[in-house]
């Protein structure tokens, strides 16, 4: 069965992901990498989410499988996503360029955040945020790359890039096209997607009765299972390739599905229980776990 196939080819690029990720982890890198190491992570945590949903892994034990695509289809793109910005993030360029992708991406940041707080009545932390905007903006204009990037754009397009409304100074096509695919079919995978993300119509208007859409096995869904999970390991496979380029003794790592990290399944982890409180590993019981799943809860930061 093509889908059992394509679904080991995922849990190996997730498991050599996950390995040199953390084998990666803690070391001094040029800022840029240090994100993409963030991001990386973030990859990373989307791939093992997909593959404790996926039906026939080995990750989880389930009753019952869903074969609906729209179960999926997150997982999937915020795992392509986050391989495109991992190679904006890491592709080379001089100095001046490699600071203006980081500051752009912190006004970004600013502007979503005052956006949210706006949003959540918080005028204080708004202002903050609106503040820290200003300082980043006066920052990129004083960039060599950016300003002679801004030089070549009309005046509206350049007002979003200061304004925040774009996190990357390259478009997503001339990104996939650097890193070997070819934007006009990504465009049409990141459309149905984003569909089935969504709950469009293109995710319910041709459901069938125990079939297409339902979670019944069907052959619609198996094909485009079968097809996005291979894609997202190929995506991964090539991003944990460029990770290891910056981090050669993380390659030492990557053993296929018996690649060793955690937490993960049993077969993958360094200790048979295993819970990590900052970079502290200790054994923990259910109880103790709990404990500290509570603590986090009431403490988090909303943003």
């Amino acid at each position: 069965m093509e889908y059992l196939d394509k679904l080991n080819l995922l849990d190996s690029a997730t498991c050599e992901a996950c390995a040199v990720s953390q084998a990666a982890a803690n070391k001094y890198v040029e800022s840029n990498i240090g994100y993409a190491t963030k991001v990386f992570s973030q990859i990373c945590n989307s791939s093992i989410s997909l593959m404790k949903s996926l039906p026939h892994t080995r990750w989880i034990s389930a009753d019952f499988f869903t074969w609906n695509f729209s179960s999926y289809a997150p997982h999937i793109r915020m795992i392509l996503e986050g391989c495109i910005i991992f190679h904006y993030l890491t592709k080379d360029g001089s100095t001046e360029e490699k600071e203006a992708r980081i500051l752009l991406m912190h006004a970004y940041d600013c502007a979503k955040r005052m956006k949210f707080f706006l949003e959540c009545d918080n005028p204080q932390e708004a202002a903050f945020f609106e503040l820290e905007m200003q300082n980043r903006r006066r920052k990129l204009l004083s960039n060599k790359y950016f300003s002679g990037m801004m030089g070549t754009l009309k005046s509206g397009e350049v007002k979003k890039y200061l304004q925040g409304e774009y996190m990357l100074l390259d478009s997503r096509d001339s990104l996939l096209t650097e890193m070997g695919h070819s934007p006009k079919f990504f465009n049409a995978m990141y459309i149905l997607l984003s569909q089935h993300l969504h709950i469009y119509t293109m995710a319910f208007y041709r459901m069938e009765a125990n079939g297409r859409g339902t979670g019944i096995i069907n052959e619609s869904d198996v094909g485009y299972v079968t097809r996005f999970i291979n894609l997202a390991a190929e995506f991964i496979a090539s991003a944990t390739n460029k990770l290891c380029e910056f981090f050669p003794d993380a390659t030492l790592a990557r053993n296929g599905i018996y690649s060793k990290f955690s937490p993960g399944p049993t077969q993958n982890r360094r200790f048979e229980n295993y819970f990590l409180e900052g970079n502290r590993e200790f054994n923990a019981d259910k109880e103790h776990e709990r404990s500290i799943i509570c603590k986090l809860i009431s403490n988090i930061d909303m943003a």
